[in-house]
């Protein structure tokens, strides 16, 4: 049951599920790091408090006016540092709701903190996030390149205490940020006219900010996109003061902030994960069955996640083994969904797939799977080539998982190799029979569950998987239909396999009416033509179909 996700608009939900969000971080959120005993993160006023104590004879107004007043006194260097002391940048971790954030597959993300939370917190559940500061690295940092390498861009609207000469600190700096930054602005621009913009812990105070986000008001006028800010317990007069500048508020009645944020964030993440495939171009028909049933089903698909220069090489050798098995394989170049996000696209099938084959000779690439690991209820079958045989994950994930690790470099042509694809032979041998122990009672267990579109769906995998093993030439090598019809580059789609049967007077012609009404009804169901199924006409369809396979099973024992 959600929890707070019920507070969050459809139409923004939507823009974050096709990658028209972009989230705007401000120093509110930095609140939730993890501090030594007795010390707090300062916010933006308390910040400009501290700076006001080393003035002589100051009289305090607000923090920019305090901040840019110590600048001046005592130099930019000065300012720097006590920055570093103030928000504690050596000792300072990123908490939970950092982490909980970081686990959400944005491929962009803003920030106007001058600290290095985000990037430890990316780091700290197995991603990378590329900081930009400056403008040169706009050209090298686009979004295609981002999603090209499965990472996120993380635009410092204000620089970092890394860059000093490029801080947004003072009003010198705020002043003259359009001038001297004018394609930050325009990147900046570009994002708020073609993306909603989630403000999380910001204030809108930022003057540079408020300039660019003018410009696009009095230009677009109706036309500008919605804008969010995610709140806790706010009051009134700040709600009507976003308001005022065109912010709708998400003002959530909690008190706590880290536990609303970190919960709502998960919920978030889960959302993305179980609704993108509905959002997606899926072409493949087993795929698109698998991805269409509960994120917690069996479902028979095997996520191939390799480099793309090895991909047309895994389809070709690797591909038709998987498929032999009466498994899906599918690798994230074949879905396409909104925005081009690779990285959300990959999250999903990671947390979906049955089984994966990961290529892990990077350290990000296993931190990327550990942290997946963790957090995954399914139970995985997990195969990680790598040139280091050993298991490196940790024994509670070993418990909770299978886990194999094979050598891809057993032959100078590892793919093509005999010994290779031996090797991914013998590891699908023995998952599929977790896999089909497990799909056998799936139809009834969804039932259970009320979930009659899956029950459905999930009893026709298995109805195509024993006539693939009739015609298939699973059973024995010299069957005659396995020189006849077995082709592991295109196997046979479940409407032919039911006319073979039919042929062969394994179906009955009544039963085989039936299969063929209620086949057009399954594909309608995965193609989301057909949203709904009755519970009697889910149970008549799965205890027919049972039935039908206890009898094939026996047609199997004949043919032997």
């Amino acid at each position: 049951m959600t929890k707070y996700i019920q507070f969050i608009p459809k139409p923004l939900l939507e823009d974050i599920l096709n990658n028209q969000c972009i989230p705007i971080i401000g120093a509110g959120f930095s609140l939730n790091c993890e501090l030594p005993e007795g010390k707090v993160m300062p916010l933006w006023e308390d910040l400009g408090k501290s700076f006001s104590e080393d003035l002589i004879d100051y009289p305090y107004s607000n923090a920019l006016d305090a901040i840019s007043a110590y600048s001046f006194e005592y130099s930019r260097s000065k300012l720097v540092e006590k920055l570093s002391r103030l928000l504690f940048v050596t000792e300072s971790k990123p908490g939970n709701v950092h982490k909980s954030f970081c686990r959400i597959p944005f491929d962009i993300v803003c920030t106007t903190n001058f600290d290095f939370l985000l990037e430890k917190g990316y780091e700290n559940v197995g991603k990378y996030c590329l900081p930009i500061i400056d403008e040169g690295q706009l050209s090298v940092g686009s979004n295609q390149i981002i999603n090209h390498n499965k990472n996120a861009l993380l635009l410092k609207l204000h620089g970092d205490l890394h860059h000093p000469d490029r801080m947004v600190a003072t009003e010198q700096d705020y002043d003259s940020f359009l001038e001297n930054y004018p394609l930050i602005s325009t990147f900046l621009a570009n994002l708020l006219i073609t993306r909603t913009p989630l403000f999380i812990g910001y204030s809108l105070e930022d003057a540079d900010f408020r300039q660019v986000w003018q410009i696009i008001s009095n230009r677009l006028g109706d036309l500008r996109r919605p804008a969010y800010v995610l709140s806790v317990g706010a009051k009134q007069a700040a709600v009507n003061r976003y308001k005022r500048r065109g912010v709708n508020v998400i003002n959530i009645d909690a008190k706590s902030y880290s536990e609303v944020f970190e919960t709502l964030f998960e919920e978030i993440r889960e959302y993305w994960i179980e609704n993108l495939p509905s959002k997606s171009n899926i072409f493949n028909e087993q795929t698109l069955a698998g991805l269409s049933l509960p994120v917690d089903a069996t479902n028979g698909l095997c996520y191939v996640s390799v480099p793309y220069s090895r991909i047309s090489l895994f389809k070709s050798y690797i591909f038709p083994i998987i498929e032999g098995y009466g498994f899906s394989a599918v690798s994230s170049d074949e879905i396409i969904m909104p925005g081009d996000n690779i990285v959300a696209k990959e999250t999903a099938l990671m947390e979906r797939a049955d089984m994966i084959i990961f290529d892990a000779e990077d350290r990000k690439g296993l931190n990327e799977i550990r942290n997946i690991l963790e957090r995954r209820h399914k139970p995985l079958y997990l195969l990680i080539l790598s040139s280091k045989t050993s298991n490196v994950l940790d024994a509670q994930l070993n418990d909770k998982h299978n886990i194999r690790f094979i050598d891809y470099k057993i032959d100078e042509n590892y793919i093509q190799s005999e010994a290779f694809t031996n090797r991914i032979e013998e590891w699908l041998f023995q998952v599929s029979k977790g896999i089909m122990l497990g799909l056998t009672n799936e139809p009834e267990r969804l039932l259970g569950k009320h979930e009659y579109k899956a029950a459905v769906i999930t009893a026709f995998t298995l109805l195509e998987t024993e006539l693939r093993k009739l015609f298939d030439g699973k059973i024995d090598d010299t069957s005659l239909h396995k020189k006849s019809i077995f082709n592991r580059h295109m196997p046979l789609p479940i409407s032919k396999l039911i006319e073979l049967a039919l042929k062969e007077g394994i179906i009955e012609e009544k039963v085989g009416m039936d299969l063929k009404r209620w086949l057009v009804w399954r594909n309608k169901l995965v193609h989301g033509q057909e949203q709904l199924v009755s519970p009697q006409e889910a149970n008549e369809m799965v205890k027919s179909i049972n039935s039908l396979i206890g009898n094939l099973q026996q047609a199997a024992v004949t043919i032997e």
